[in-house]
């Protein structure tokens, strides 16, 4: 098996309404109606309500169950999948995170949504973990994943790790030094490419959400503002690229 595109990134929230404030609202990203992905039994992970809201070529699903318990799993379109049902694979066989699968053909086509006006794309997914170096290798060897950088970040000197698959990069992050104990993952966050950053932070506020100024971010020329409240438990943030000169201070 090779994942080869984020078909989506299921958040779980306890109320759909309450969270298309942030995401239809503030986001301005369509909503169209979806099939929750199925457990290792065939049975629907949710019970409540689902939608989903294409954005670059991935979407951001909405899962009415339970309470706002952030991102519940990603769904990867995947070479080798048989299965035109989006299923569950074993946690405990991929570091606890939730992972689903769906053949190509029966992958969501986010391009009949047509691009949106000012989110580009999720321009990454942050995988934390004890080891983020051993988290990377388990997405190669184990999910087919290529891991095209890695680096140190200035700074805290976390190690990460980077894989890219069409428009969404999922960043590996882990402490300078692998932590003794079992290896384990979450997805601590997400990241969207806006093109007027200032715009971004502007709408969040008027939804009531606090939202912080932009700060340089490590990426050559980008600013970067977090959302702090209403996204179901997802810690989220702006990114504007070519915000700033490239040749300023700030380090790459």
């Amino acid at each position: 098996m090779q994942l080869t595109r984020v078909d989506h990134a299921a958040i779980a929230v306890q109320d759909i309404d309450a969270a298309l404030q942030f995401y239809a609202r503030v986001l301005s990203l369509p909503v169209f109606d979806h099939q929750p992905c199925l457990s290792g039994d065939g049975t629907p992970l949710s019970r409540g309500r689902t939608v989903i809201l294409p954005v670059g070529q991935s979407a951001i699903a909405l899962y009415e169950e339970g309470g706002d318990e952030g991102i519940h799993h990603l769904c990867f379109e995947a070479t080798g999948s048989a299965d035109s049902e989006r299923r569950l694979l074993d946690r405990d066989e991929h570091l606890g995170l939730g992972i689903a699968t769906v053949s190509p053909g029966a992958a969501f086509d986010p391009g009949k949504a047509g691009r949106h006006e000012s989110v580009r794309n999720i321009d990454h997914i942050v995988i934390a973990s004890n080891d983020s170096a051993a988290t990377a290798a388990h997405f190669r060897q184990q999910l087919g994943v290529e891991i095209k950088r890695k680096m140190t970040r200035p700074g805290t000197q976390a190690h990460l790790e980077f894989a890219k698959l069409v428009d969404v990069i999922l960043e590996f992050a882990g402490p300078p030094e692998p932590k003794p104990g079992p290896l384990r993952a979450s997805y601590w966050g997400m990241v969207l490419t806006v093109d007027d950053i200032h715009a971004a932070i502007a709408a969040a506020r008027d939804a009531g959400l606090p939202c912080n100024d932009p700060t340089p971010a490590v990426q050559p020329g980008a600013m970067i503002a977090e959302v702090k409240g209403g996204t179901g438990g997802v810690p989220f943030a702006f990114i504007q690229y070519n915000a700033r000169p490239m040749d300023d201070p700030y380090p790459a």
